[in-house]
């Protein structure tokens, strides 16, 4: 073999070398480059797409404890209302009152006490009537739907001396209405 051979193959053999260092470093390894970032973006995507069809399956189950919970949040605001309502809570008392025949001398609004998650509606009550339905009146209360309770409850023999006179019994107390306090 001649010099201006070796010359020539020496030369073609540095084109290919060049070419294939071209074609690796410009092409091949853009390419595989690209190809591992679209790899890993396929990855992140499948791993949010199991993540989604889990949430989507328990949708039906987070839609159904949904609904049981606005059920709840609907029968507790009929035991804690947001609003005073004290028309209706003064037409439940004075119905109460009647079915037991007892007769309401007083009943007065008195000043409203916030609590911490939670307002009391006070009204000062005296009522007249015989000791049982006043008690079966108390009970009734304590079971009505909305959140009422009884304190500092005072019984005292109003003294009557007209045998005709059925409500011998005075009572004083002070009926709570709760409310929610947002």
């Amino acid at each position: 073999m001649t010099n201006k051979i070796k010359q020539q193959l020496v030369f073609i053999l540095l084109i290919f070398v060049g070419a294939g260092f071209c074609y690796f470093n410009y092409i091949l390894q853009p390419l595989d480059k690209k190809y591992n970032e679209a790899a890993i973006k396929l990855n992140q995507v499948e791993t949010k797409l199991a993540e989604l069809k889990i949430r989507a399956m328990e949708l039906p189950k987070l839609k159904a404890e949904m609904e049981s919970l606005q059920k709840e949040v609907a029968v507790l605001e009929k035991l804690l209302p947001q609003n005073k309502e004290i028309p209706g809570l003064l037409r439940t008392i004075a119905r109460k009152a009647q079915r037991y025949n007892l007769q309401i001398n007083v009943l007065t609004p008195a000043k409203i006490a916030p609590m911490e998650h939670y307002n009391e509606l006070p009204f000062q009550v005296n009522l007249r009537g015989k000791y049982h339905p006043l008690a079966h009146f108390l009970a009734d209360i304590g079971q009505e739907m909305r959140l009422m309770s009884v304190r500092s409850v005072n019984m005292n023999y109003s003294g009557s001396t007209d045998k005709n006179d059925t409500l011998n019994i005075v009572s004083d107390f002070t009926l709570i209405a709760y409310t929610y306090k947002e």
